[in-house]
């Protein structure tokens, strides 16, 4: 029970980072289509696909 709490805590840390991002994006970059695709980027160095 505590490893799957740990889980869903880091997920849920991992989730508003990506969030903030975003947030701290959009103040400097007027394309949403490239805030996406940056915080796609991240997310993919973050979690590759092969797992």
């Amino acid at each position: 029970m505590g490893q799957g709490l740990r889980q869903d805590l880091a997920r849920m840390f991992g989730d508003r980072i990506i969030e903030k991002t975003a947030q701290v994006l959009s103040r400097h970059i007027d394309s949403e289509e490239e805030i996406s695709s940056i915080i796609q980027e991240i997310q993919g160095e973050i979690m590759p696909k092969n797992r």
